[in-house]
């Protein structure tokens, strides 16, 4: 997963923007049968909000990462 992260981190045209408004911001990249989530930080690196299972029900685990990021 470390390389896919550096991939990532120096591939901007890999990333996807999450269709999800409470998590403007976010990207999103499909590699195998996981789904990574994560945004990119002030300091220029990338902050893995989620790494996913394809089976897993995306909508409710998105919806639980926005609960844990509201004050």
């Amino acid at each position: 997963m470390h390389e896919l992260f550096a991939a990532l981190h120096a591939n901007k045209y890999l990333w996807r923007i999450v269709p999800h408004d409470s998590l403007s911001g976010a990207f999103f990249f499909k590699h195998q049968t996981h789904v990574v989530f994560f945004r990119e930080l002030p300091s220029g690196c990338l902050g893995i909000l989620a790494v996913l299972h394809d089976t897993q029900d995306i909508p409710k685990r998105l919806a639980e990462i926005t609960d844990e990021e509201s004050p």
